[in-house]
């Protein structure tokens, strides 16, 4: 009998999911929001203006807030855009203040593959720094 009651209760929660989805894709508005503020909203901001980097900075700013939650991949296109315009946080840290561009290598590299780890930190602008840049992180 307990295994009725519990399969009962959860085909009933599966079909008042049904009926309230279907409820939702009927109703005026798109999740909660009015259909004239997705409107006005588009007409303000959903409109490029400027120059062509203006136009950019406006794009990629709106990409970095879609990309919430999406760490590695927002502070990516940051590196690879300049946009949004970031300010580093009040503690300088070993980068003086600027937010930091790469990871840099482990102790332990150094160690294991000396010859290999000094001919990369050659080829870095700031050598194996958190300033230094990788290839593709240059704002065009």
């Amino acid at each position: 009998m307990g295994h009725f009651k519990s399969d009962h209760r959860a085909g009933r929660s599966f079909y008042m999911g049904i009926l309230s989805h279907r409820e939702f894709q009927n109703s005026p508005s798109v999740g909660g929001i009015a259909p004239e503020s997705i409107t006005t909203y588009l007409a303000t901001e959903g409109k490029l203006s400027g120059s062509s980097e203006a136009q950019l900075e406006q794009i990629m700013t709106q990409k970095w807030i879609s990309l919430f939650m999406r760490h590695y991949e927002a502070y990516a296109e940051w590196r690879r855009t300049g946009y949004p315009k970031l300010t580093p946080g009040p503690n300088p840290g070993v980068t003086n203040g600027q937010i930091p561009r790469r990871g840099v290598y482990s102790g332990s590299e150094g160690f294991r593959k000396l010859a290999q780890y000094e001919i990369a930190a050659k080829r870095m602008s700031n050598g194996d720094t958190h300033l230094s840049k990788v290839w593709w992180d240059q704002p065009k």
